[in-house]
């Protein structure tokens, strides 16, 4: 018999966050953009998608009010995060800035 994943279980696996000291950095990502739009946030990051880079849109509350920052990865290390910040120049054109994660 073969055995079936539910949707549920995966989504749950999935919100659950490994325990991580909290000055240990787990992941890099190269920040791309940062916008007080979020639909120009969200057109950055559409436009790196279709490009083939994992991109996503972090909404962050500042003292100007809300902000969204484009940010594309995560690496698991510095190392492929500044390869990909030189690649995002070459072929994006976005100098983008390498920054730990989470």
């Amino acid at each position: 018999t073969k055995k079936t994943i539910s949707s549920k279980s995966i989504a749950g696996a999935s919100d659950k966050k490994p325990k991580v000291k909290p000055d240990q950095i787990t992941a890099w990502i190269v920040q791309v953009g940062s916008f007080s739009n979020a639909s120009n946030a969200k057109e950055l990051q559409d436009k790196l998608r279709k490009m083939g880079y994992a991109s996503f849109v972090e909404a962050v509350k500042t003292k100007k009010g809300m902000n969204y920052r484009v940010r594309v990865g995560p690496e698991l290390t510095r190392t492929l995060a500044d390869k990909l910040q030189k690649q995002l120049v070459e072929k994006a054109k976005l100098k983008g800035m390498v920054q730990s994660y989470p």
